[in-house]
């Protein structure tokens, strides 16, 4: 005989079906510090109003017994799919983390799968729930005795449970020759895929074919940057799945304020600019193509075997200095500190290129430092400078100047705190031609205009005339003789893969729009770069340019 069931029961199993009960009963606000879980002061998530749209329904729904499983499992499917491509910051990755937790709590005899275009990004969703799954004293009644759940093997993840669930983690790898081939052999009934936009259509197909036989819950989460030849574009135009996208902007955030706005408009260039509308509006930006082919880079440029020496600074290495208020000490003590921070090589070449997009108190700014000549460039450094003011930067670059016994410096003059640098670096000493100036909002000289007959157009009064272009878009095809042609030795550096990657270029008629699904500090750098090496090459056309106003086109 089976005893009544109690209300009490009946309560706790309408809670335990329920995923915004489950996540505000049981998840940590912090997921990455297991110790403090069992602490009587921590607290739990409390969702916000816009996230219940992000959650996994489909716990709730019972099998019918007078329906077939497919048509059982149908109705979940229903409840439990999701395309969340919006605005970053709005807790899509966080959710997805949580639901595939509960996807091991509650799963049954089946398999789940976690995914995402790279290592570090799958890493990023799966080291948290392995975390949950390790620690968290709830979840010890679902792992089996004596052996641990959670297994990292082949640059993937498993985790099994009591109940007979697996869930795996898988790389597409999207940079292989064969996307998507360690979705082989599973039979997932729910596929969660991180940063989707990044998907091939390859690695989609084997995807879609690790789907079990009743079907498969799929919940795709980015950012809506439909890439042209993208897997994501193909899903978004599919009317029979609109009412499953969730495409939400920064503007929903509790915390979002006019301050907040500001500083995503400075971030990202303007309330204008393409990052903007996709990073922070959730804008759909269609007909973009990534702007490099990372194949072909990856090819050409990159050499594994070698890493870029890496250093930070910071407001607080130079913190105690402030108190110092006679300026030849302070920029004494300001060189004493780098010499002990900073270790940097004079490396004998015709070329050396510091180059920096500029930060200041909201940003880093990324300086690179390339070493050779214009048939091969080595990049060696990179010195992230955080919540430094333009004056202390101005000091790190006339140090590393001195270091390398003289250097062109290349520095994004786009807005006034580049240009402020670069005016202190003349006081500092460092001479007018070794300071370039890019400014990415305006046109400079590439060339001289010729004749039919190859010979330079002159005005009325026997004055040469130009050909000029826009900085940003001769740097970015400057970048491209510099990639394609393997002038550049790029050692590994996951940045440089993720910025690369995630730049993208959308063309409206003649003219070309940029942005980013994530950040292009480095990307900048890069540019700042590709203009200097193209000024010396031409430096011919130097002595023309002394007669022009020093920014046009930021030279």
């Amino acid at each position: 005989m089976f005893s009544k069931i109690t209300e009490e029961e009946i309560n706790y199993w309408e809670c335990f079906h329920d995923p915004v009960a489950m996540i505000e009963c049981l998840i940590p606000e912090n997921i990455k510090a297991p110790h403090i879980w069992k602490d009587k002061d921590c607290r739990c998530v409390v969702l916000r109003p816009y996230q219940y749209a992000m959650l996994d329904y489909s716990y709730l729904y019972a099998d019918d017994p007078t329906k077939s499983e497919k048509e059982n499992f149908r109705n979940k499917k229903g409840a439990g799919d999701l395309i969340n491509v919006g605005a970053r910051d709005t807790g899509k990755s966080f959710l997805e983390v949580i639901n595939n937790f509960l996807t091991l709590i509650h799963g049954e005899g089946d398999e789940s799968l976690v995914a995402s275009f790279d290592y570090g990004h799958l890493k990023k969703i799966c080291q948290p729930i392995a975390n949950l799954a390790n620690f968290h004293p709830f979840f010890e009644i679902f792992t089996k005795p004596g052996k641990s759940s959670v297994r990292f093997v082949g640059g993937g993840m498993e985790i099994d449970t009591v109940l007979g669930h697996v869930q795996y983690g898988r790389n597409e790898k999207i940079d292989s020759p064969e996307p998507g081939a360690s979705f082989h052999g599973i039979h997932a009934k729910k596929c969660s895929y991180e940063e989707v936009s990044y998907a091939t259509k390859k690695g989609t197909e084997k995807r879609i074919d690790s789907g079990s036989s009743v079907g498969c819950i799929e919940r795709m989460s980015g950012i809506p940057d439909i890439r042209m030849g993208s897997a994501l574009g193909d899903i978004l135009r599919d009317s029979s799945k609109r009412n499953w996208i969730c495409r939400l902007s920064q503007y929903v955030r509790s915390d979002w304020d006019e301050k907040t706005k500001e500083e995503k408009i400075k971030e990202y260039g303007g309330e204008e600019a393409l990052s903007y509308k996709l990073n922070v509006e959730g804008e759909l930006i269609e007909g973009a193509f990534g702007r490099w082919d990372m194949e072909r880079i990856q090819k050409l440029c990159l050499n594994k075997q070698r890493t870029v020496k890496f250093f930070e600074l910071g407001k607080n290495d130079f913190a105690d200095l402030d108190i110092e208020k006679d300026r030849p000490t302070y920029q004494q003590k300001f060189y004493e500190r780098l010499d002990k921070k900073l270790v940097i090589e004079k490396v004998p070449s015709s070329l050396k290129i510091v180059a920096s997009d500029i930060g200041t108190t909201g940003t880093a700014s990324e300086v690179i430092i390339c070493f050779g000549d214009e048939n091969k460039l080595k990049w060696r450094y990179n010195i992230p400078l955080f919540q430094l003011t333009t004056q202390q930067q101005a000091l790190v670059f006339k140090w590393i100047y001195e270091k390398l016994d003289k250097a062109f410096i290349s520095i994004d003059c786009t807005n006034s705190d580049g240009r402020s640098i670069s005016d202190e670096l003349e006081i500092l000493g460092v001479p007018q031609k070794n300071i370039i100036r890019p400014m990415f909002n305006k046109n400079m000289i590439v060339d001289f205009l010729l004749d039919e007959n190859g010979q330079i157009l002159r005005d009325d009064k026997g004055r040469p005339l130009y050909k000029q272009e826009n900085v940003l878009d001769w740097a970015n095809q400057e970048l491209d003789k510099i990639f394609y042609g393997g002038l550049i030795e790029v050692p590994y550096n996951e940045k440089f893969l993720k910025e690369f990657a995630s730049y993208f270029e959308l063309r409206i008629g003649n003219s070309r729009k940029y942005g980013t699904s994530s950040t292009d500090h480095l990307v900048q750098s890069f540019q700042c770069m590709a203009i200097c090496r193209f000024l010396n090459i031409k430096n011919n056309l130097s002595i023309d340019n002394q007669n022009q106003d020093s920014f046009l086109g930021g030279f």
